[in-house]
């Protein structure tokens, strides 16, 4: 069952959390996405925000993000989180259901969008996926952060439930960017695999 706002806000409410996204990760991503971009990344989409652990290590490389989720109480402990960093003026939060991603309003595109740890809970994924394309600048990143399932392998009911199906999500995404790239992998919970796809926008003619 899809976890609801009130389920998050409990979770964040108990003081849990996700594993925190290594330093050396964040860097990683952003040489190699500007190198796919050719210019210099400059405004960055954190999808499914939570306590704000990625946007705050996103504004302290100068990088001015919006935070998106649809929990009140996470939003109010990334605030927090970035009062506490230093980078309070780098991030805006805006609270927003991303199954309806469609709706979000932007002034702006964005260099570079980010979503981790939370894509299984998506109903409708190839949806959430289109509207992030049309968030993006013309050539902009796409990083999909995901725990998946390997066929012929056993695995906790816990982990089936935040997991997706390797060759699902691998569907979805050539089916909406048309390629990607297994940019990172790591060991995740019991047997399991967190993966991070790339994927780039279609640039301009």
């Amino acid at each position: 069952m899809k976890p609801r706002a009130k389920d998050w806000n409990k979770i964040y409410l108990e003081g849990k959390h996700f594993t925190p996204v290594e330093n050396k990760l964040v860097g990683r991503l952003l040489k190699f996405a500007k190198k796919r971009i050719g210019e210099k990344i400059k405004n960055v989409l954190d999808l499914g925000c939570g306590t704000g652990d990625f946007a705050v290590k996103l504004a302290k490389k100068g990088l001015r993000v919006v935070c998106v989720d649809f929990s009140p109480i996470a939003l109010k402990i990334a605030r927090e989180n970035a009062q506490k960093g230093g980078v309070g003026r780098g991030i805006k939060f805006v609270k927003h259901d991303l199954e309806k991603l469609e709706k979000l309003k932007s002034p702006e595109k964005f260099d570079l969008a980010v979503h981790r740890l939370t894509f299984a809970f998506i109903k409708n994924k190839k949806r959430f996926l289109s509207s992030i394309r049309t968030l993006l600048k013309p050539g902009g990143i796409f990083a999909l952060m995901t725990p998946v399932l390997l066929p012929r392998a056993a695995y906790s009911k816990h982990l089936k439930t935040i997991s997706v199906k390797k060759a699902e999500v691998e569907q979805l995404l050539k089916g909406e960017f048309k390629k990607y790239v297994i940019f990172h992998r790591r060991p995740f919970g019991e047997r399991g695999l967190e993966i991070t796809y790339i994927v780039q926008n279609k640039k301009r003619a």
